[in-house]
């Protein structure tokens, strides 16, 4: 993936990928998390720590934001 604006590349895995197409759509954090819980064997608590620690990342690289409702 290319950030266009820094011209930074960020390589994802397939874990990377499902939740960067997981979120090309407005999701919330519950949302996202559902949708793993039921694709992957992993305890929640375990994919709730996983995928903050994703989306903080991404969002530190200004790749994703978070909308308030």
């Amino acid at each position: 993936m290319l950030d266009l604006k820094s011209g930074d590349y960020f390589r994802l895995n397939q874990t990377g990928s499902l939740i960067w197409s997981d979120i090309t759509t407005p999701a919330t954090f519950s949302d996202l998390l559902n949708g793993f819980i039921n694709r992957f064997d992993v305890d929640q608590a375990t994919l709730d720590a996983d995928l903050k620690a994703v989306l903080s990342v991404m969002l530190d690289k200004g790749l994703v934001v978070i909308n308030p409702r």
